[in-house]
């Protein structure tokens, strides 16, 4: 895959977070539960699809995957989110979505010159 696809996948993933994000928050309050868990678990799911169409491994070793770099990327979203970078509650929730995103594509950039290099 070239550069230019990668980075035109990458930049269309940041937008879909940012819109995603605002429909897990709501969805977290209708459901009475944790914020946390269902964040992540929705953001399992936009991972499972990225690499399905992307990466074309197995289901499992796509499925590990998204597991792992979308409960990495929010863990680092909350660390980053409680640094206080800004004194607003809202500005800290931008933070941490920010931070989630590009953390998964990071991510997935990594895994991906994993699977480059091995193929």
């Amino acid at each position: 895959m070239t550069l230019k696809a990668r980075i035109f996948i990458y930049l269309t993933m940041l937008v879909v977070y940012f819109f995603v994000a605002s429909f897990l928050f709501e969805l977290s309050d209708r459901l009475n539960s944790d914020f946390y868990i269902t964040v992540s678990f929705g953001y399992v799911f936009l991972n499972i699809i990225y690499s399905c169409f992307v990466l074309k491994w197995t289901l499992l070793l796509n499925s590990i995957c998204s597991f792992l770099i979308a409960f990495l990327s929010v863990f680092l979203a909350i660390k980053a989110g409680s640094m206080l970078l800004f004194t607003t509650f809202s500005e800290n929730v931008q933070t941490a979505i920010f931070t989630n995103a590009l953390c998964s594509i990071i991510l997935w950039e990594i895994v991906y010159q994993i699977k480059i290099r091995k193929s």
